[in-house]
């Protein structure tokens, strides 16, 4: 036997160990070397996960949630939801199981416990903390579509859960609550062992747990950041206190990507962790700035509109990289992803919701917004892309270029006071006449954005 934090006793399988490394040996020779009885040479014999403590319990992250009120509480599950079926939907041949845990892998809860098909990895884990005692779970695996045990690091997505060789275990509050309960642990023939965790061993844990976790070089460390704001974007600003919650669970990368060619109205890119900033010469991730700046965008407590970044964004040309202005700011990080790259196809030009706006925001700031569009066409055409442009592009462009002509003509004569009404009224028609066109343009195109961010095929 032994004891949880709070002094509640805990069954254990096997006398508590006198180190992490006298753990490891007993679980290699009697489970990690086993061969699997029904997949051998394919599937793992058993799953294991490692905890850092003596935690009285093992529930799913969702149940763990505190200092949140039951409102945040229920607005958390939906942004989790939200961006899991955007997921699921998005990325080609993401299950749901998967989708949720691409979620947690990157700080938002779900019903899925961790596992890991590495027992090093899971020892790992047990020493990357501040306790002097460490558990290990050893669970059969039992392969099945329909759960509760999943492989989670088939999608090429899955750039953390590849790391980990992570597997899951999807909770049931009715029948799998508490991986701790002896009615659990009987069930799925689930064994619990403890150990010490020597100062040596710490040490080596945490060194090597700082490479599973780190972000500079994850290709998919930006996008639940990316998907948060556009949760904000879609429905409501957050909470305060929900807001700062996010902000110290979730990874805080830039969703950033080498665009790599364009094929009609679609980029292809190739996704970079955040470390492919500084080797393409752009300023480094500065994680405070951008922290602040995802605080202005998501929390109630500020005006900060984040769609205001997507005005005069373009799709850069093939070559050059992509950055979603909304989750990197040009000031303040590191990494190319050395092990992979993803690949997803992008709307030229803009891949996101710029929302219904006001046609007096258009009218102010039609004078950008009209350069912008001629330099995305000429970037197009440059890139030998032009005869792939939509015809509704095209015909922006044509107003845009009208309205260019008609302002500089204004702008000149007035500088020799020499404007005349017909000159005046010109550059105001053509003015509104552009403002009309870009806002109906990007409203259409609003819904096909959704559809064309990201959305990857299993290539590396």
């Amino acid at each position: 036997m032994g004891w949880d934090n709070g002094g509640v006793e805990f069954r254990l399988d096997h006398a508590r160990f006198e180190s992490l490394g006298a753990a490891f040996e007993y679980a290699l020779r009697e489970h990690a070397e086993k061969e699997h009885p029904v997949y051998p040479g394919e599937q793992p014999a058993f799953i294991f996960r490692g905890e850092c403590g003596r935690f009285p319990t093992t529930t799913p992250s969702i149940a763990r949630v505190s200092g949140l009120s039951r409102e945040d509480v229920l607005t958390l599950a939906k942004i989790s939801d939200w961006v899991a079926a955007l997921l699921h939907q998005e990325r080609e041949d993401l299950t749901w199981p998967q989708a949720s845990a691409q979620l947690q892998h990157y700080g938002m809860p779900s019903r899925i416990v961790d596992f890991t098909g590495d027992l090093g990895q899971a020892f790992v884990f047990a020493g990357n903390g501040d306790s002097d005692v460490g558990r290990l779970a050893a669970l059969p695996y039992v392969p099945s579509e329909t759960g509760p045990m999943f492989k989670l690091f088939d999608h090429p997505w899955a750039e953390r859960a590849q790391r980990q060789a992570a597997f899951g275990v999807l909770m049931d509050p009715a029948e799998i609550y508490d991986l701790k309960a002896d009615s659990v642990r009987d069930n799925l023939n689930m064994r619990w062992y403890e150990f010490a965790i020597l100062p040596q061993e710490r040490e080596w844990c945490q060194e090597h747990a700082r490479g599973l976790l780190q972000e500079s070089n994850d290709a998919s460390g930006g996008f639940l950041r990316h998907y948060i704001t556009r949760y904000v974007e879609e429905f409501k600003k957050l909470s305060p206190p929900l807001t700062e919650w996010l902000l110290k669970h979730i990874v805080i990368a830039p969703y950033c990507a080498l665009v790599a060619s364009h094929e009609g109205n679609e980029a292809v890119v190739y996704f970079r962790g955040a470390e492919c900033l500084s080797t393409n010469n752009l300023p480094p991730f500065d994680r405070g700035l951008e922290i602040e700046c995802s605080r202005r965008y998501w929390s109630e407590a500020y005006d900060d509109d984040s769609r205001q970044r997507l005005h005069g964004f373009v799709m850069p040309p093939p070559g050059q990289m992509f950055e979603d202005p909304r989750t990197y700011h040009s000031s303040g990080g590191d990494g190319l992803s050395k092990k992979r790259v993803h690949h997803a196809r992008l709307t030229v030009g803009t891949t996101y919701n710029q929302g219904m706006r006001p046609i007096e925001e258009y009218l102010e700031n039609a004078p950008t917004l009209a350069q912008d569009i001629v330099n995305e066409w000429g970037l197009n055409v440059k890139a030998g892309n032009g005869s792939v442009l939509s015809e509704a592009f095209l015909a922006l462009n044509e107003y845009a270029c009208r309205y260019i002509d008609a302002r500089a003509i204004a702008e000149n004569h007035r500088k020799f006071n020499s404007l005349t009404e017909e000159d005046a009224a010109r550059e105001t028609a053509t003015r509104r006449t552009f403002a009309e066109a870009y806002k109906t343009y990007w409203e259409r195109r609003s819904g096909q954005a959704e559809t064309a961010t990201p959305s990857p095929r299993n290539e590396r």
